[in-house]
């Protein structure tokens, strides 16, 4: 196993040793944690840390050795027993937080707070199951790195004893190498010297031909032939299992090497997959790592909040009987104010009755009088009434101007309009220029 990937388990081991200390700490807090309603001024903390010393101290007596740590197990044994052992004791935080939520059930009749509760234990629970399955996982990774040392050692241990054996082979290869080349030297020196010999056999022949002496000295010369001859045949055998052997040793380093490469592309594709599980190992932390934070930041921004809301309802219930007062005497001014509209609207009505009645009556009693004493505002003031208080400038001059010679009045333009800016002027009427060639509108009306 090489140095980066025990780097990178060690790391992974740390990290998870990070996530069990904040998953030890989520839970020191939420059991330490007060939780309030704003409504109710409720606060009553959690007492779950007095509940859990108990088993742990019953679990020191009862084994007195320290907690063993190692690869497989990133909480000791000591601490997973206090867990096991506070699960089954009566008073958890579990059962705290759940009484409490029962408690300010009881007090405020809401919901909210128990709802709260069980999130978090569930919370809680989903942690551990995740955490626990990042150790099952990280204690099958240790396991495979375990077996995959021993496998490697041996394979190292197989391929030193190759390797020397292979050496030693070499050596005998090399001796026998120089052997056949003495040999080989031999054989030349043997065959310079039989050529040798048999020119001097054929001279000898030849003399013996001519002298017919010397049979003694051939005959054992042939035997000494016979015998080099023998030396050679023996030699070249010799060589020929020399040179099988080379060969079949290259045959066994060549299937050998073939078979340490597959190894190694197996050893590769191990590591890959080991690797690529390291990987989704840690992503899967890292996303619980980051839901904790984003929980834990939840909660602050809740507790912050519910603080402010506290100090708003503080404030507000210190400032309710100034604003009540405040409130009441506006409600006073209010009623006065509606009051004096309200009599002023009647006045006003009144008023606009009265001169409806004073434009009628002088309107019908303008003949009885002598001279008459009909007025051109009066007239004016007539035909509005009539037509619902809107007319046109040049219809109202035309129709007052009926009028007017009716009654033995001056009845010319002039007239007219002189009487209809005097009411514009006493804010009885207003003349819209935007409508065609004007539009009167009573006021009155």
């Amino acid at each position: 196993m090489s140095d980066r990937k025990r780097q990178r388990i060690n790391a992974d081991a740390r990290r998870l040793e990070l996530c069990a200390d904040d998953l030890r700490q989520i839970g020191s807090s939420l059991s330490s944690r007060q939780f309030r309603q704003p409504m109710a001024h409720t606060s009553i903390p959690l007492q779950a840390s007095r509940s859990l010393p108990k088993p742990r101290n019953a679990l020191k007596s009862q084994s007195a050795s320290p907690p063993s740590l190692s690869l497989y197990s990133i909480v000791s044994s000591s601490v997973y027993a206090a867990k096991t052992s506070a699960s089954d004791h009566e008073n958890t935080w579990q059962t705290t937080l759940h009484r409490l939520g029962l408690e300010i059930l009881e007090k405020t009749g809401s919901k909210e707070a128990l709802e709260r509760c069980e999130r978090l234990t569930r919370r809680f629970e989903a942690l551990s199951d995740s955490l626990r399955l990042c150790q099952e996982k990280l204690r099958r990774v240790g396991n495979d790195v375990v077996l995959q040392d021993r496998v490697e050692k041996q394979l190292a241990q197989e391929e030193e004893a190759w390797e020397q054996q292979m050496q030693v082979r070499e050596q005998r290869v090399a001796e026998r190498e120089v052997e056949l080349q003495a040999l080989k030297e031999e054989n030349a020196a043997a065959a310079a010297a039989a050529i040798g010999r048999d020119e001097e056999e054929e001279e000898v022949e030849e003399g013996e031909r001519d002298d017919g002496d010397g049979d003694e000295d051939e005959q054992g010369q042939m035997a000494e032939i016979a015998e080099l001859r023998e030396v050679l045949a023996l030699r070249l055998e010799e060589k020929r299992d020399i040179e099988a052997a080379v060969s079949s040793l290259q045959r066994k380093k060549a299937r050998q090497g073939a078979v340490a490469a597959e190894q190694k592309n197996r050893e590769r594709e191990q590591s890959i997959d080991v690797q690529a599980e390291v990987v989704a190992a840690a992503a899967a932390r890292e996303q619980v790592l980051r839901e904790l934070i984003e929980e834990k930041e939840t909660l602050q921004r809740a507790i912050i909040a519910a603080d402010e809301m506290e100090e708003r309802t503080d404030e507000n219930v210190r400032d309710l009987p100034a604003l009540k007062e405040e409130l009441a005497e506006v409600k006073r001014k209010k009623t006065e104010i509606q009051t004096c509209v309200d009599s002023l609207r009647l006045e006003l009505a009144r008023q606009k009755r009265k001169m409806r009645y004073m434009v009628d009556v002088q309107l019908l009693t303008a003949r009885d009088t002598n001279p008459p004493t009909l007025r051109e505002e009066v007239v004016l003031l007539h035909l509005l009434y009539e037509h619902e208080g809107e007319m046109g400038v040049n219809e109202l001059k035309q129709e007052a101007s009926k009028l007017l010679e009716d009654h033995g009045r001056p009845h010319g333009n002039g007239v007219v309009i002189r009487a209809l800016y005097s009411l514009v002027a006493n804010g009885l009427v207003q003349i819209d220029r935007s409508h065609g060639n004007g539009l009167v509108t009573l006021l009155l009306v």
